[in-house]
C-alpha cells in the first residue's frame, strides 16, 4: 500500500493537510508505544537488569506510556481539529 502526500489544488490541500497530520499522530504513537513496552518488558523478563537506575527507567516508561495512551493523542488531536489552515 502508498500512501500519497501529493497535494495538486488548494481544494485538496486541507485533506492533505489531515492525513499528514493522521499519519503523524498516528507514528508517534505506535512508536512511543512499542517502545516503552520494550523497555518495561525486558526489566521485568530480565533478572540483571533490577537496579536502581532501571527501576527509575522503569517507572519512567510507564508513566510516558499513560501519558501517551490517555493524554497526548487526545489533547493533540483536539487541538489540531480546532485550528484553521490559511491558504494564500
Amino acid at each position: 500500500m502508498v500512501v500519497s502526500f501529493k497535494c495538486e489544488n488548494s481544494a485538496k490541500l486541507r485533506h492533505c493537510f489531515w492525513r499528514k497530520v493522521t499519519v503523524l499522530f498516528v507514528g508517534i504513537l505506535v512508536t512511543g508505544v512499542i517502545g516503552n513496552l520494550i523497555v518495561c518488558l525486558v526489566i521485568v523478563r530480565h533478572p540483571s537488569m533490577r537496579t536502581a537506575t532501571n527501576y527509575y527507567l522503569f517507572s519512567l516508561a510507564v508513566s510516558d506510556l499513560i501519558f501517551l495512551l490517555l493524554g497526548s493523542s487526545n489533547h493533540k488531536l483536539l487541538q489540531v481539529m480546532n485550528s484553521t489552515i490559511v491558504v494564500k
